[in-house]
């Protein structure tokens, strides 16, 4: 008897914390904000400083003077790409994706 309540609690647990995180992942997606940047690769850059290890990544820049970093598989130094701003709910903080073609 005590081994199903056991096996009980630790079901019931599992399924308040998969329900939890659900609901914790809908409130924590980054919301669009509708505004479509154009940025610049500036420059390349390495990943990290160990050889053979690290990944060509391009330097961005965008119209608000914003710098980040993407893959720099398939760019060129001087090419412009459009990107989608989204704003993170809970921190106010703003991400940058790829525009899709």
């Amino acid at each position: 008897m005590r081994a199903k309540k056991h096996a009980l609690t630790g079901f019931i647990s599992f399924v308040f914390i998969l329900l939890a995180w659900t609901g914790f992942e809908s409130i924590n997606e980054a919301m669009p904000t509708g505004r479509v940047l154009l940025g610049t690769v500036v420059d390349w850059s390495a990943d990290g400083p160990v050889k053979r290890h690290g990944k060509l990544k391009a330097k961005i820049m965008l119209e608000n003077d914003f710098v980040f970093f993407i893959p720099f598989r398939g760019r060129k130094v001087g090419e412009i790409l459009e990107f989608n701003e989204y704003k993170h709910p809970l921190t106010g903080n703003f991400k940058y994706r790829l525009k899709d073609l």
